[in-house]
């Protein structure tokens, strides 16, 4: 890194291309950050979606038990109230595994899943034939259904894919949390070295710049000063060809004080007769900028009288390299 005397030593010049790389790393910054912002959106999603999903689970199991003792308990003592019992809640359990089997297919846990819902499809369809020997009276034989090894192989493979969901809800929430600390200890890296470069790339554009404008200003008063005391005319145009700026010298070659005439035209100082043949000129000038001798030039005093001038000028243009004007100056030759 410079220190602030060898930054001292640079010379003044617009840092241009130190203000494009400061912009960058900007950009660069917030895009980063942008990222993390995004990256952390998404991810509180995902976490959204595996607490739904753990929710649901455990709504699954209770309904899955709820529906089970049900089923008995219209087995063992011909209760209707059970079996009204069993079809509320029936529904209620199907809802919950069609979301889970959505919510399992966003997260990659749908197998598990699916295991809960082909098991659950067996144990229902088992239960309605139980039902139905409870109608026909058969109250002993329904619950030898339930108590059956089919139904108990069912059950197990329906707890299993309720403990495999679990255990993928686990490895899931881990997974992410070590992502999740990764990624915070890298935006805590990238904040902690970017932000200095940051600053210090600001303090000393800053600097540069102030150095350049405060050697702009020096440069301009040195030229007003020398052009106030020469005996020459000197004269500044924008890049409309309007002037800018004049010496005290014109109110001695054309009778004007300087302030009369910025704003103008050369083609306003041209004698009447030669203003249609001047025009051209301005506009090939202004068309295309280059340095410029005339070794006669016929220009109106104020007082209406013709005086003859050498005139010569330069174009100037801005830090960007566009055409901004022209310099020059005139010596009277009448």
């Amino acid at each position: 890194m410079l220190s602030y005397s060898k930054l001292l030593t640079i010379p003044p010049t617009f840092p241009r291309k130190s203000v494009i790389m400061l912009v960058l790393l900007k950009f660069i910054l917030l895009g980063m950050l942008a990222y993390f912002a995004w990256d952390s959106y998404l991810e509180f999603g995902s976490s959204r979606k595996c607490l739904r999903l753990a929710e649901l689970t455990g709504t699954i199991d209770n309904i899955d038990e709820a529906l089970s003792m049900s089923v008995r308990m219209a087995a063992v003592t011909g209760d209707k109230k059970w079996e009204e019992r069993y079809r509320n809640s029936e529904p209620k359990l199907n809802n919950a595994i069609k979301e889970a089997l959505a919510v399992g297919k966003v997260l990659g846990m749908s197998t598990a899943v699916a295991k809960v819902n082909a098991a659950n499809s067996k144990l229902l369809a088992m239960e309605d034939r139980a039902f139905d020997l409870i109608h026909a009276g058969q109250g002993k034989a329904a619950y030898s259904l339930l108590s059956s090894a089919e139904y108990e192989s069912e059950k197990n493979v329906y707890r299993k894919g309720i403990d495999q969901i679990s255990e993928q809800i686990n490895v899931f929430v881990n997974r992410k949390d070590d992502a999740s600390y990764l990624k915070s200890c890298l935006l805590v890296a990238f904040v902690l070295l970017a932000l200095p470069a940051l600053i210090v790339s600001m303090i000393v554009i800053f600097v540069m710049i102030k150095r350049y404008e405060i050697e702009l200003r020096k440069s301009e008063c040195r030229f007003r000063e020398l052009s106030e005391v020469s005996n020459a005319w000197i004269w500044e145009l924008d890049s409309k060809m309007r002037f800018t700026y004049s010496n005290h010298m014109i109110r001695k070659f054309l009778g004007y004080h300087p302030s009369e005439i910025i704003g103008k035209t050369p083609a306003d100082l041209v004698t009447p007769s030669k203003v249609l043949i001047f025009m051209p000129i301005i506009n090939g000038a202004m068309d295309n900028p280059k340095p410029f001798l005339e070794p006669k030039r016929e220009l109106s005093h104020k007082d209406g009288t013709s005086r003859t001038m050498r005139v010569n000028g330069i174009p100037l243009y801005d830090h960007n390299d566009e055409f901004n004007g022209y310099r020059g100056i005139c010596h009277d030759i009448t």
